[in-house]
């Protein structure tokens, strides 16, 4: 999933309060870009980790198929 406008509108405007240099605020929106965009990749690993769990080569269980899914679609910048 990515981030829309409005998420990282809300993003910049928490690095706005208190007193901040220009490069302060920048880099601040930056480590908070990449912080949430380690949670969803977080998010999505542990969907594959979970789902793989116990999944024995050459077989499919439940759930796998969805992951394998959700990992391309986010791979190929899909949402």
């Amino acid at each position: 999933m990515a981030l829309s406008e409005l998420d990282m509108m809300n993003l910049w405007a928490k690095q706005l309060t208190g007193y901040k240099s220009q490069w302060e605020r920048l880099f601040d929106f930056g480590y908070a870009i990449e912080a949430e965009v380690r949670k969803q990749d977080d998010a999505l690993i542990r969907q594959l980790v979970e789902a793989l769990d116990g999944v024995h080569a050459g077989e499919h269980q439940g759930g796998v198929d969805e992951a394998i899914t959700a990992g391309r679609a986010r791979l190929e910048g899909k949402p």
